[in-house]
């Protein structure tokens, strides 16, 4: 490579010199580079390292149509050359530096432009490359899902996908990666457990064959700080739905017309309750806020509120269910002892 750059620039510069210069150049420049490449060799490696770890982490796809697009981008700028080339030839005097310094700047302006398009509109091209496929799946799970940090953290989410119960593409933003990696690196233990827990769900997601694809975007929006405003931009930039367990994000996001998919009201929908008049037994762990009402909970997480348990803390005793009442975190058992035992 530094032969060749050598080579070139003493063919740029010097387009009139003999052979013989442009030996001498090639050497010099292969000399240059061989000292530069032991010099930044760690910085290098590290960089074609960092490299070959983004692109694991970019689905096939999106490399195969930013290359496409690459392709694109200098077929264009080929055809643009070529008319230059023509009036380079229509001037008698035309400077030979100029036309190639633009032909270099061309070349790769074009090239990033069209890389960059063709990532960026995935879906597009793969209607127009191949419509009898994607046309279809487009248009019953067209509808992707951003994943947010507390969603993945609860671990919910991954038995509720491998029932099969979610469709379409699960999106996984990157800055929502970078948080879940900076939890999972916390000084705080209980946080640290967190953040690994929520990194192994997604791993055991994505090699499960019977689990929604997990795709990573890319974007970053640099601009907004605020993760939660860069979740709800991006949910409306790809027009999907927000996954998450945040009631304040979801109520910021609803309010900006984005549609959110609540896993804890997906499981306080689901909670079977009981009967009134149906019995059956509960722990009293603690004392009610109102006067002899002791506090118990049924196995999924359901709060019972039992009249005159305050004497029963720390008992097992049998309840005979009174009502029941629907709030805006969950649902409410009420309960009395059954006759007999009070």
């Amino acid at each position: 490579m530094g032969a060749a750059s050598g080579s070139y620039i003493v063919a740029f510069w010097f387009p009139q010199e003999g052979a013989l210069e442009h030996y001498v150049g090639g050497l010099v420049g292969a000399i240059v580079f061989f000292i530069l490449a032991l010099a930044y060799q760690d910085r290098i490696k590290n960089y074609i390292e960092n490299i070959i770890k983004r692109l694991f982490n970019v689905p096939s796809i999106n490399i195969f149509c930013g290359s496409f697009g690459f392709i694109l981008g200098l077929l264009i700028a080929k055809v643009i050359n070529w008319v230059f080339d023509d009036l380079q030839n229509m001037i008698a005097r035309a400077p030979l530096k100029i036309f190639s310094l633009f032909s270099i700047m061309n070349f790769s302006f074009f090239g990033y432009i069209g890389f960059r398009v063709g990532y960026s509109k995935l879906e597009e091209l793969l209607i127009y490359l191949l419509p009898w496929k994607f046309k279809q799946d487009l248009g019953s799970n067209s509808v992707c899902k951003i994943l947010d940090t507390s969603v993945i953290i609860d671990g919910r989410l991954k038995e509720v996908c491998l029932a099969g119960f979610i469709e379409g593409e699960l999106v996984l933003p990157k800055f929502v990666l970078s948080e879940l990696q900076h939890i999972a690196d916390s000084c705080d233990i209980i946080k640290r457990r967190r953040g690994r827990r929520g990194l192994e769900i997604l791993q055991t997601m994505q090699q499960s064959s019977f689990c929604t694809i997990v795709k990573i975007n890319e974007q970053e929006f640099h601009e907004i700080e605020d993760v939660d405003s860069k979740l709800v931009t991006l949910t409306k930039k790809l027009k999907g739905k927000l996954l998450t367990n945040d009631a304040n994000l979801q109520k910021i996001a609803e309010l900006q017309g984005v549609q959110v998919l609540n896993v804890n009201e997906l499981a306080q929908s689901v909670k079977i309750l009981p009967i009134k008049g149906q019995h059956f037994y509960v722990r009293v762990i603690k004392v009610g806020r109102e006067k002899g009402q002791g506090i118990a909970y049924l196995d999924d997480g359901t709060l019972v509120i039992v009249e005159r348990g305050n004497s029963f803390i720390g008992k097992k005793i049998e309840v005979e269910v009174t009502s029941f009442l629907q709030t805006g975190t969950g649902k409410m058992v009420f309960a009395k002892i059954k006759k007999g035992m009070a």
